[in-house]
């Protein structure tokens, strides 16, 4: 795929993984704008880097003029323990991927990749 000129737009970019996905897409040059979709500022600069935080992704909606592009990397994911609870963690890994996708699907995102957990269930 031919992504000069194009734009990725990565959702939990504070994230371990999103982190260096973001870090890599930047140093690749494949992506003219790489947008980090974060809880707080990345510690990065790079002309080619735009953030937007953003604290409820259930209202994902509303950005979706900011957030059109030709692929969309989801690296949203925590763990029991670290959300607390099973409501909590079906919130981040079922929920928020799912808002994404929505935007994904109403944008016509050609590309989306979900980045998911070890063992991870389809249910």
């Amino acid at each position: 795929m031919d992504t000069a000129g194009q734009t990725a737009v990565v959702f939990g970019a504070t994230g371990l993984v999103g982190y260096e996905l973001v870090k890599t897409l930047l140093d690749s040059h494949r992506y003219t704008t790489v947008v980090a979709v974060t809880r707080r500022l990345l510690p990065l600069t790079n002309p080619a880097l735009e953030q937007l935080v953003l604290a409820d992704y259930s209202q994902l909606m509303t950005y979706k003029d900011s957030l059109n592009a030709s692929a969309y990397f989801c690296c949203i994911g925590t763990t029991i323990r670290k959300a607390g609870s099973r409501l909590a963690f079906r919130k981040v890994d079922y929920d928020i991927p799912c808002y994404i996708a929505e935007l994904a699907q109403a944008l016509a995102i050609p590309t989306m990749i979900v980045i998911s957990s070890l063992g991870a269930s389809i249910r």
